[in-house]
């Protein structure tokens, strides 16, 4: 039971969540190199997806399958950090 409701609070986050990072995307891009804005953020997205994949591999061998859950909320929250905290030095030197 808890294993469906943490599948569908990923389906939560990853519909909440890719159309921020897309919208995000579409204010850093050109207008006029728009469409190969999005290929290339996708290519390297679809790219990324593969090596990231092994150590969530790993910990699903060595441990129980909800300890994978767990390794990628942890590793979203860091990526979530990361960009908050570059976001904001970014809108800091823009205004400066």
């Amino acid at each position: 039971m808890i294993r469906r409701g943490l599948i569908v609070l990923y389906g939560d986050y990853m519909g909440l969540t890719d159309g921020v990072q897309r919208a995000c995307l579409a204010t850093l891009i050109p207008d006029h190199r728009g469409a190969t804005g999005f290929g290339l953020y996708h290519m390297v997205v679809e790219r990324a997806i593969l090596p990231a994949r092994a150590p969530g591999e790993m910990v699903m061998g060595s441990h129980r399958s909800g300890s994978t859950i767990w390794f990628g909320a942890a590793t979203s929250a860091l990526a979530m950090t990361i960009f908050v905290v570059f976001g904001v030095r970014l809108k800091l030197r823009e205004e400066n």
